[in-house]
């Protein structure tokens, strides 16, 4: 179904929902805000994607915030990753949401996305139950619904996982999901 079909069809449905909230003796049950995601402490490998192929950063977590941050392996132009890595000491003390907007280097774009994406991979481990390193042998598992939106959202910032693998190891009910992004292209092309 293409999205300005499902958007009219869920617009239908709210406006129903709506009207029938107002009648005497009907009780609409609506979703749930989401929980607020926890991260485990803890240290994680986050794999992120840059010019010239995986970049891997070991990511320390402590009280939900970046606590250390250092490079295991990149394959970045030198001078380009010269400038990038800078911005490591950036993430320090900042959570989830704050190390998404921390800004990326002038000149080093590429690689600015890739240590961006493999901080967020780091703390999609540290969200749950997330295992893996990306390998055939050892794909990443997501088992929850909060999870699988991390993983859209990091998909739709940018992160390719381009020669990574990934799992999905549960059944996931989106059904009271609010707005779920699906992961790839939303605009009926192929």
């Amino acid at each position: 179904m293409k999205k300005k079909n499902v958007n009219c069809f869920l617009a239908g449905v709210m406006s129903v929902m709506l009207a029938m909230s107002g009648m005497p003796g009907v009780q609409v049950a609506y979703a749930a805000e989401p929980d607020v995601v926890a991260y485990r402490d803890g240290t994680y490998e986050g794999i992120g994607t840059g010019l010239k192929g995986p970049i891997k950063l070991e990511v320390t977590l402590k009280d939900g915030k970046v606590s250390e941050i250092s490079e295991k392996e990149q394959h970045e132009t030198p001078d380009r990753w010269e400038s990038a890595k800078g911005m490591l000491a950036r993430f320090l003390g900042k959570d989830y949401e704050q190390a998404d907007a921390v800004d990326g280097v002038s000149g080093a774009t590429f690689s600015s996305n890739g240590i961006r994406g493999a901080v967020k991979n780091a703390f999609l481990k540290a969200s749950g139950d997330i295992t893996g390193s990306g390998s055939w042998d050892d794909p990443y598992v997501i088992k929850t619904v909060e999870q699988l939106e991390k993983f859209a959202a990091n998909v739709d910032e940018g992160q390719t996982y381009a020669g990574q693998y990934v799992a999905l190891d549960a059944d996931l009910d989106l059904a009271g999901v609010k707005n779920f992004n699906p992961i790839g292209k939303e605009d009926g092309s192929t």
